[in-house]
């Protein structure tokens, strides 16, 4: 949803909105810059010569209250620009969906700047999937701490009605880049063209994680609405995609979740619907690749990372002890990681030695080098 104010709204807020010993939220920031640019008052560059007393008041008020604050992004178009160039266009298209939304939670400030459909695009490219749609999304820390390209953060589009930890960018063919600007993280993704559910409520979630964390978010068995988890300990926002129903194609959405995975070969034992498994089921019903068997180490920060690789597909991530066994027992992890082609698990001993491994559910993995 894109952040319109008229003249007077503008004023309003201006001459209301903040105590004298309070500054501008990230949130009324972002949606001034905004403002501005769209009414062409923040191209400093630029003269105009009945536009300027209310720039200069605006600065002014602002001023005058604390020093402005910085959180200003970039476009989503200007961060596809640096990503996939050829992209670019695409968020400036009349079917682009501008965001511009901005929440802040547990330290940190998240914008979803954008989203397009690489079908928007008029000339073909190889750097560019017409059947994805593609995403932006900032994240900042509010004390304006320079964001660390080592972080681990998770970005994906949710779906009303499918359980989360099953569909996400993980499973739905997707992928992203970033880059950090001025201490600003930025995250192009796509994933497989969610537009086809438009007809449904549609999320974008944000976590401070390497994957998606199942303790993060609740789904109603009922509604199938989503929210998040006001006990979760860590970054768990969820913002809203206000995609056009019109573009929804209920048919095509049917076809697209019954083939992620269903795709079980014809005299196979057959795998219980993903949504009803838990770690103990998928060790029972898949093959466990013991040359993945790896003991894990916790860094200077506590983190334990796992990686392997295999003919055509490589894996890693990296979590706390605490989030793979949130009550300290030994035994499986409640928390694993799905690929197209199986999972990893954890596993910790009585001595507390945590061992990773990966579990094949199908027959499309290849041998482990």
């Amino acid at each position: 949803m894109k952040h319109k104010l008229s003249q007077e709204q503008f004023e309003e807020l201006l001459r209301g909105t903040f105590a004298p010993d309070k500054s501008p939220s990230p949130e009324i920031n972002h949606t001034l810059f905004t403002w501005l640019e769209e009414k062409e008052l923040y191209r400093m560059e630029h003269k105009f010569v009945g536009k300027i007393p209310v720039l200069a008041a605006a600065f002014c008020l602002l001023l005058t209250v604390s020093v402005f604050a910085s959180w200003h992004f970039l476009s989503a178009s200007s961060v596809a620009e640096q990503s996939i160039p050829e992209l670019s266009a695409a968020f400036e298209q009349e079917d682009a969906t501008k965001v511009n939304a901005v929440r802040t939670q547990k330290g940190y400030i998240v914008s979803l700047l954008g989203l397009t459909s690489g079908a928007a695009l008029e000339n073909e490219t190889d750097a560019v999937d017409k059947n994805s749609t593609y995403a932006v999304v900032a994240i900042g820390k509010e004390d304006g701490t320079p964001m660390n390209m080592d972080d681990s953060y998770f970005a994906s589009p949710l779906i009303q009605g499918l359980t989360p930890w099953q569909y996400n960018i993980a499973s739905m063919g997707g992928g992203y880049s970033q880059f950090i600007e001025n201490g600003i993280l930025y995250r192009l993704f796509n994933c497989d063209d969610i537009e086809i559910f438009a007809d449904r409520k549609l999320y974008l979630c944000v976590t401070d994680t390497p994957f998606y964390p199942t303790e993060a978010f609740h789904m109603d068995e009922a509604t199938g609405l989503i929210t998040e988890a006001k006990d979760f300990d860590g970054l768990n926002i969820l913002f809203d995609l206000p995609l056009d129903p019109a573009k929804a194609d209920p048919e095509r959405a049917k076809q697209y979740v019954d083939s992620l995975w269903n795709d079980s070969d014809d005299g196979d034992e057959e795998i219980p619907s993903l949504p009803e498994m838990t770690a103990e089921e998928i060790l029972k019903k898949g093959t466990v690749v013991e040359s993945s068997r790896k003991v894990l180490t916790p860094d200077k920060d506590g983190m334990l990372s796992y990686s392997f690789s295999s003919k055509g597909s490589e894996m890693s991530e990296t979590a706390s002890e605490e989030f793979l066994f949130p009550d300290g027992a030994e035994g499986l992890s409640p928390t694993f990681s799905l690929s197209d082609n199986g999972a990893i698990l954890y596993e910790k001993a009585k001595d507390g030695t945590i061992t990773a491994f990966f579990v094949e559910l199908g027959n499309s993995l290849e041998a482990i080098d």
